[in-house]
């Protein structure tokens, strides 16, 4: 049996892989679109307690690993803590949030397809700042364009 690299294999050391901010987070790209032809897409992200993403839903899956902190998360009408070797999977469609529990928290989130995704967390790390402040028309127009909905 053969096996096709879609990429010269690297390694990421901790911090390292480009980062962008999403909202309140910080995302950090370990294993990239280009990496897996879009198939896939995995980031570290950042936070800080408080934080978190509201109730929402999107066309894409997301599986969650958590590396340290601890997260209160919602998916559909569960309810849950998350602490650090904890995993969580989000099938497209369903509806989930998160809210951070702990002084920092870092989980991975693995994302398929990757394209889609990507696109919505940096227009969406560009033009919003936080939820709370965010002018209405731009909020509507990002979830419109990504087909996300907000609860």
């Amino acid at each position: 049996m053969t096996s096709t690299l879609l990429k010269a294999p690297a390694l990421l050391a901790p911090g390292e892989g480009e980062s962008f901010p999403m909202l309140t987070h910080s995302f950090t790209i370990k294993v990239s679109a280009q990496d897996t032809k879009g198939e896939w897409v995995m980031y570290e992200i950042a936070d800080t307690l408080g934080n978190g993403a509201p109730l929402h839903s999107h066309p894409w899956d997301e599986a969650f690993y958590v590396l340290e902190g601890e997260l209160a998360v919602q998916i559909g009408n569960q309810k849950m803590t998350a602490i650090a070797g904890s995993s969580m999977f989000v099938p497209a469609g369903v509806a989930h949030g998160f809210s951070v529990s702990s002084p920092t928290v870092r989980f991975l989130a693995t994302i398929s397809p990757a394209t889609a995704a990507e696109a919505f967390y940096r227009e969406m790390g560009e033009k919003v700042a936080d939820l709370a402040s965010a002018e209405p028309a731009v909020l509507e127009e990002l979830c419109q364009k990504h087909r996300l909905q907000i609860f």
